[in-house]
């Protein structure tokens, strides 16, 4: 990533919080620009083609059209031919009709095929720049999926959203730039090429001309390589402060720190709504700048025509025409390159994302999504784990069993290697050493796809969509009947919620399903996780969050799923665990103890007999007891 400077804080009025930054860029060259093109083409190389191809056949009949002007002007009644030095184009219009009809019929039809390709082309160029961004974000989207949990998991949420939604469309508006880039160029290439055949000295000229404004223009290319770059950053960091931010709303506003958040996300908007004035100010000024000069070198053409060479009227009219759209060519391309500068750090951006998930792709799982069969148990046999750049494994040696069709809790403080267990457990992570196996099979990589058809996972945070009960609980199984619909939320207990709820299934629940309790919420979430009918059901604190009452009854409705759903509670609360058929605590990684709950309770390496019997002294008998991180040695 660029490293950072302080940003001058005085367009900053009011933020109180620390220093934001934005990028100290290093400019990319003319090789790495093109580099980044040619491999964005290269996503979707036939429909680019096309458009190319049809550029091409637009700047030949540009090339035509002029052709056609010295004999028309003739034929009009403007006198005087060309000038001698001009041979190749007085055999280009002997090829040409003498009567005014027919030249006229043929230019225009001249200008219908250019029409013709005009609209081709800007369908083929759309299309080539929707198909390119289409094949990205779906290459981008497959290798997310596909990638390491734990490479994923370091990522930032907002960042994989903003390179998915607004990069890709940065993308897209430099693919068809780009390409706009290219018939500017192959125009600009035409107009010169007849600027040669009118009089190579004055060609020359202009060339020379071209050569001055195209180094004043450079330095306006760099400036706007270096404010794609510093916008890209503070957009990035609009998006995740938006996205973040209303994530945290209700805890801000709880909190009574709602106008501080709102000062830093401000504080970024002003930031980028400088940025971007800089940056469309520097545009113009570029453009300007390139007007100005266009005008002069046209001065100078003009007067070395008329004074030094003598042109006739003819000429001199062809002349002004072609120079005069030369140089609007060049400034044309000057804007295109501008903008160009302005969204290839986007398309570098996603490539360097796409290129980390991709390094980090899971092993070629089977095809089949046969259901493993789980009879007997599933065996963590010394199993080791450790986190990219961490120094300690989160689990340790680790040995313990989950026995088949009974409610196994894992069970110690935080950082015990808890939710690390479940996610090797799930197949998410790869244990850095020992064996999980199922009925004896080893759990490898191979069989991951069809493991995770097996099982239903359940997070702390319930994922609800602003959707309604039948779409939230569905979201596993698309095609899934209203009837398993309503089976699987009586498994979950959630009957009486149904009865309740205005619309039943058709019933929406609100964003993230505020508009139900935090134990409602739960069981849709629970019976979106039965409606699979899983072999193994994982909860990861799944209960952490909600009132004793509701945690009871969530706890009753698990228990009642044995023994055709093996579940698995990965929690901290003593009351949960004493339920459980069968105990694992761990304790920095380690497993201390395994067994029937009296008999990790009578482990002499615990502590767990001293904190559960202070739990029942407590007054009213607190449900809510949890495993202190001094519970356990």
């Amino acid at each position: 990533m660029p490293s950072s400077t302080p940003v001058d804080r005085t367009i900053l009025t009011g933020v109180t919080d620390e220093p934001l930054s934005i990028p100290t860029v290093t400019n990319t060259g003319r090789r790495e620009r093109v580099r980044a093109i040619i491999a964005l083409f290269n996503i979707a190389p036939g429909a680019v083609a096309l458009a190319i191809l049809l550029i091409v056949a637009l700047a030949a009949t540009e090339g035509i059209g002029i052709l056609f002007l010295v004999p028309l002007l003739h034929r009009a009644g403007v006198t005087g031919g060309i000038p001698n030095t001009a041979s190749a184009w007085s055999r280009a219009i002997d090829y040409l009709p003498a009567q005014l009809v027919p030249l006229l019929a043929i230019y225009i039809a001249v200008v219908g095929l250019r029409a013709l390709l005009e609209v081709a082309d800007a369908h083929a160029s759309a299309r080539g720049e929707a198909l390119s961004t289409l094949a990205l974000r779906e290459q981008l989207y497959r290798a997310l999926v596909r990638a390491r949990w734990e490479v994923v998991a370091r990522m930032r949420g907002a960042r994989i959203a903003h390179v998915l939604t607004e990069e890709l469309q940065q993308v897209s508006v430099a693919t068809n730039q780009a390409l706009r880039g290219v018939l500017a160029f192959l125009v600009a290439g035409t107009y010169g090429t007849a600027a040669l055949m009118l009089s190579p000295t004055l060609a020359v000229v202009a060339g020379g001309c071209a050569l001055v404004l195209l180094a004043i223009a450079w330095r306006q290319q760099r400036a706007s390589r270096r404010d794609g770059e510093q916008l890209m950053h503070l957009e990035q960091q609009l998006f995740t402060g938006a996205t973040e931010h209303i994530a945290t709303l209700k805890s801000a506003k709880g909190a009574g720190i709602a106008d501080r958040v709102a000062d830093r996300f401000t504080a970024v908007a002003r930031l980028y709504a400088h940025q971007s004035v800089g940056a469309q100010r520097r545009g113009q000024i570029s453009q300007a700048t390139l007007s100005v000069g266009a005008s002069v070198s046209l001065s100078v053409i003009v007067y070395l025509a008329v004074s030094r060479l003598q042109l006739s009227a003819t000429a001199l009219l062809v002349l002004l025409f072609v120079y005069a759209r030369l140089f609007w060519r060049l400034a044309s391309l000057q804007g295109t390159l501008i903008l160009v500068n302005r969204y290839v750090p986007a398309l570098r951006n996603v490539e360097a994302v796409l290129s980390e998930l991709e390094a980090a792709r899971e092993p070629q799982a089977m095809e089949t999504v046969d259901v493993i069969p789980f009879a007997r148990s599933l065996r963590f046999v010394d199993v080791s784990y450790r986190y990219p750049g961490e120094q300690h494994d989160a689990l340790r040696d680790a040995t313990f069993e989950i026995p088949s069709g009974a409610v196994t809790a894992l069970v110690g403080a935080s950082g015990a290697g808890k939710s690390t267990a479940a996610d090797l457990a799930l197949q998410l992570l790869t244990p850095s050493s020992g064996t999980v196996l199922i009925d004896d099979q080893p759990l490898t990589a191979e069989i991951a796809a069809a493991w995770r058809h097996s099982i239903s996972y359940l997070p702390q945070e319930t994922q609800l969509f602003h959707d309604t009960v039948r779409e939230n609980v569905r979201w596993v199984v698309p095609d899934a009947s209203d009837a398993s619909v309503r089976s699987a939320l009586h498994l979950a207990g959630a009957s009486p919620l149904l009865d309740r709820l205005p619309l039943g299934l058709d019933t929406v629940i609100g964003d993230r399903g505020h508009l139900v309790s935090g134990g409602e919420r739960q069981r849709i979430a629970l019976a979106r996780a039965l409606l699979r009918r899983p072999r193994l059901l994982v909860l990861d604190e799944a209960t952490a969050s909600l009132d004793s009452e509701s945690e009871v009854a969530i706890r009753a409705t698990l228990a009642s799923l044995t023994p055709v759903v093996t579940v698995l509670m990965i929690t901290h609360r003593l009351h949960t665990a004493r339920l459980a058929d069968h105990v694992v605590l761990l304790d920095e990684g380690r497993v201390v103890a395994e067994g029937s709950w009296e008999r990790v309770l009578e482990h002499p390496s615990t502590r767990l007999a001293d904190l559960w019997h202070a739990a029942l002294g407590q007054a009213h008998g607190d449900e809510h007891t949890a495993l202190e991180p001094s519970s356990a040695h």
